[in-house]
C-alpha cells in the first residue's frame, strides 16, 4: 500500500493505493494517529485493493480510532463495494463515505450541533 498526501486548505486527503497487508498497514496506523487525529481527514480509497484479513484488521482499527477520538470524524472516498460493506457493518457515526473529495470537503464546512 502507497499512501499520498495533499492538503487542501485545512482538509488532509490521504490517497491510498494498492493492496492492504499487515507490513504496511501497520506503520500506516502509527503515522496516521501520530499526524492526523486532530485534522480534518479524507482516506481516497479510489486505487486501494482488499486482500484478506491481515492488512484490513490494523487499518479498521486506524479507522476507529480516528472515528472515536477525532472532534471531524473521518470521511472516505472512492470506496469500492467489498470497503463499503464493510464500512456499513461497522455502524460507526463518526464515518461519512462521500462519491467524490470535492463534496467531502465541502461536508467540513456544514456545521452541526452536538448535545
Amino acid at each position: 500500500m502507497e499512501a499520498k498526501v495533499k492538503n487542501e486548505g485545512e482538509v488532509t486527503i490521504i490517497t491510498l493505493k494498492g493492496s492492504l497487508n499487515i507490513e504496511q498497514t501497520q506503520p500506516f496506523r502509527e503515522i496516521c494517529l501520530k499526524h492526523f487525529i486532530n485534522k480534518k481527514v479524507i482516506f481516497n480509497m479510489e486505487g486501494t485493493s482488499f486482500v484478506g484479513s491481515t492488512g484490513i484488521q490494523p487499518f479498521l482499527d486506524t479507522i476507529r480510532t480516528i472515528t472515536a477520538e477525532n472532534q471531524f470524524g473521518l470521511k472516505v472516498v472512492g470506496v469500492k463495494s467489498e470497503f463499503r460493506r464493510i464500512f456499513q457493518n461497522m455502524e460507526n457515526p463518526n464515518l461519512h463515505i462521500f462519491e467524490t473529495e470535492a463534496t467531502a470537503i465541502a461536508s467540513f464546512a456544514i456545521k452541526t450541533d452536538f448535545i
